[in-house]
């Protein structure tokens, strides 16, 4: 997990990569995993909003405007045509 810092000191910014996997279905499969575990952490408050881009999915987790927000994707890597999950948590 790295912590990137932007904007005020207060400001917080975490991305977690997850070793690459070899096809696509493998990676989805383990984000279906990940939204059920971050899911049930964050409770009720937090709302699940389920999008695409370039056909690939992407699952937000956001309590309100000026909030936290979780990201979870999966993208392909171009230099060796594995793919990759991605969780990021934002803090700011």
């Amino acid at each position: 997990m790295t912590e990137l810092k932007k904007g005020t000191p207060r400001s917080r910014y975490y991305s977690c990569n997850l070793p690459p996997f070899g096809k696509l279905d493998e990676a989805t499969a383990l984000v279906d995993k990940i939204e059920n575990s971050v899911s049930s952490c964050l409770g009720k408050d937090w709302s699940r909003r389920k999008t695409s881009s370039d056909g690939l999915p992407k699952t937000y987790f956001e309590k309100g405007d000026n909030d936290p927000t979780v990201l979870i994707k999966i993208r392909k890597d171009t230099s060796d045509g594995t793919w990759e999950v991605k969780l990021d948590v934002d803090l700011d």
